[in-house]
């Protein structure tokens, strides 16, 4: 019988959080949750390996507590400690498990263990922990599988000090050929994209909340804490970010963009931005606006409106006031929306001017006869700089050099569709992009203030332009109501097809919308400068809910689960992206000579024209005519007629002959 045993790997001097292992989730410490958790596993045979610094001794406590085996190894080789641990305890396989996942699960575990029986021990790794070509898992609650002799290929072959730091990062480099495995898991693939690691303080803040919050105990299961999680994930994302005065410029984006920032530690995020009163064709970048206190008082000193109860009540970039004056001056100062209870939204980014917002309730407390020789006290405190305006920017590069546009605006305060949905779902999408291998397209995700920040971004990029060709804006997909889908401005482009076949395919209701100059930043991408087409899948889209641009657009109206579903299918839709290939050419610019590939007839005159492609010598004429670099290979086979197997079958006796290559 093969002797496996489970090797954690833990430290007390973790580089990102220091003594992280030891620190409390609710009455436990995270070594705890997971040795604990992995008790529940078939296997007994468990040993903590950590590294040889007298601080480590403090983990030997806890293992005597929890009768399991403690093994001191090297401090940073960690290779060399999980060998010499496998090697002591005579292990045939190992299952290894880091120390920064509390909710591993031992039913994960169990998965790879019967797969690893089952095939009769023939692979060299297997897991289910992490993405893997078109297999996806959470993060945080499964873990990897290698055979004795698997371990010590790579302990003979590290080299560098990556290999050595990262147990098996030479079969994810594919610097050596291991046979892998992807086992099953019982977490349901719509929670695929969730990441329950504790790497730094940002993290164990979120789990150590969602355990007390969610009132997860220590035996439940992964199938049970990634759906809460997923859901409790974007709530929180909703109360952190909901009250925050977002405008064009200043600190409150910035607030805003380091928090996206922390969410997505292992995707190159970078805060850029344009300097005050830059110009950028047409336009100019605003100052930065601060807004520190707004209010309106009654002849008696009573708070009729207050920012402290919402932001909204001032209009955004209004100028300074602080005076007294009559009802018939402050009248012409104030915006009321159609709805009684709501506050509108209302800027003016481009006009020096103040104002204020107020429901109708409110209005008609001062609209009264009985105080029009009454002064009311107004206060706008509101401050004007010249700093900057700042954006968030990721390039997650794949294979191909041609980059999808994924774009959102951070520039509105206090409402929760239009548009902190955009920039959950945003940060979300973009964090499950980053972790999908092998990606065939490249995407570069945004964070823009709305008009000026795409109009700035497009001038400061004109070059990455260059390889956008489509895109997606994501705005207002968190509302109570259906699906919507605002098509790009070319009708007939693919990101249209392929958006309207998903939804037919899933058979999921959507109300279709042509594109039109009016709604958010695609129309600035749209502009014949780039001509991108733009699409956007919503859930209660912009003017299309009587809440829009209201202070009833709260938290009452958008709620975690609204977010998840439209989500899921952006989710969704990346994957069947992910399926296009688009191919051109190597001369652009003639026929190949086909013959010289034997693709053609060498004898001429030979061939007499059909209306109908029925032989191999037409599709493939007709094939190379439509490899223009921008058709993907299935747009291609519908246009002409031909099954996808057979393109398939074509494209790679093209590419064998080198007559075709990838974009």
């Amino acid at each position: 019988m093969k002797k496996i045993g489970i090797i954690i790997q833990a430290r007390v001097n973790s580089i990102r959080l220091r003594g992280k292992v030891l620190k409390y989730l609710d009455d436990k410490t995270l070594i705890e949750w997971v040795i604990k958790r992995l008790k529940k596993t078939q296997i007994k045979n468990i040993i903590l390996a950590t590294g040889n610094l007298k601080d480590n001794l403090k983990l030997k406590k806890v293992c005597d507590q929890e009768n399991i085996k403690f093994f001191r190894g090297s401090e940073t080789n960690v290779l060399d400690r999980f060998y010499h641990a496998a090697k002591k305890y005579k292990l045939d396989a190992i299952i290894r498990v880091c120390a920064d996942n509390p909710f591993v699960d031992s039913e994960e575990i169990d998965h790879i263990i019967k797969a690893y029986k089952k095939t009769n021990f023939k692979y060299d790794y297997y897991f289910n922990h992490r993405n893997y070509n078109k297999v996806k898992f959470a993060d945080g609650f499964g873990a990897e599988l290698f055979k004795f002799s698997t371990l010590d290929k790579l302990y003979k072959n590290a080299s560098d000090n990556s290999d050595k730091e990262h147990v098996t990062s030479l079969i994810w480099g594919k610097k050596i050929h291991f046979d892998m495995l992807p086992c099953k898991t019982s977490i349901n693939k719509k929670y695929h994209h969730i990441v329950c690691d504790i790497n730094n303080l940002n993290d164990y803040i979120k789990i150590k909340k969602f355990i007390v919050k969610k009132k997860i105990s220590i035996h439940d299961s992964s199938k049970k804490i990634s759906k809460l999680f997923s859901l409790y994930e974007i709530d929180e994302y909703l109360q952190d970010l909901f009250n925050v005065n977002r405008s064009l410029a200043g600190n409150e984006n910035r607030k805003t963009l380091n928090y996206i920032k922390n969410e997505l530690p292992y995707l190159p995020f970078k805060i850029k931005s344009f300097s005050s009163d830059k110009k950028v064709f047409d336009w100019k970048i605003p100052k930065e606006w601060s807004l520190k206190n707004g209010y309106i008082k009654d002849y008696k000193g009573n708070h009729i409106i207050d920012i402290k109860n919402n932001y909204l009540h001032v209009a955004s970039y209004s100028q300074p006031v602080k005076k007294k004056i009559s009802f018939y001056e402050l009248k012409k100062k104030i915006f009321t929306a159609k709805l009684s209870k709501a506050i509108p939204y209302r800027t003016l980014y481009y006009k020096k001017d103040w104002a204020f917002c107020m429901n109708k309730i409110d209005y008609r407390k001062i609209n009264n006869p009985e105080l029009k020789d009454k002064k009311f006290e107004i206060c706008i405190d509101s401050e004007f700089k010249k700093g900057k305006m700042d954006y968030g920017e990721i390039l997650i590069s794949g294979k191909s050099k041609k980059e999808v546009l994924i774009s959102t605006y951070i520039c509105h305060p206090s409402m929760a569709n239009d548009n902190l949905s955009g920039i959950i779902l945003t940060t979300l999408l973009a964090r499950y992009i980053g972790n999908i291998p092998n990606l065939k397209w490249s995407y570069r995700v945004i964070f823009v203030p709305e008009t000026i920040g795409a109009i700035a971004y497009i001038n400061g990029n004109l070059d990455i332009f260059k390889k956008i060709d489509f895109g997606l804006n994501i705005s207002c997909v968190g509302g109570k109501g259906g699906i919507s889908f605002k098509e790009s401005w070319n009708s007939n482009h693919f990101i249209n097809q392929l958006v309207k076949k998903f939804f037919k395919k899933n058979k999921i209701k959507f109300k279709n919308f042509k594109y039109d100059i009016h709604g958010s930043d695609e129309r600035q991408y749209s502009y014949c400068g780039s001509s991108i087409n733009i699409a956007s899948i919503h859930k209660d889209k912009f003017y299309d809910y009587k809440e829009y641009h209201t202070s009833l657009d709260n938290l009452d109206f958008v709620k975690d689960n609204q977010i998840f579903e439209t989500f899921l299918i952006y989710k969704r839709v990346i994957q069947e992206l992910e399926k296009q290939e688009i191919y051109k050419l190597k001369n652009e610019f003639c026929e190949p000579m086909l013959s010289k590939y034997d693709l053609y007839p060498h004898t001429g005159g030979s061939i007499l024209p059909s209306q109908k492609i029925n032989n191999l010598t037409d599709k493939i004429l007709w094939i190379l005519f439509e490899t223009n670099g921008r058709n993907t290979l299935s747009e291609i086979a519908e246009k002409i007629g031909i099954k996808k197997n057979e393109m398939g079958n074509i494209i790679k006796i093209l590419k064998e002959k080198k007559i075709i290559k990838h974009v």
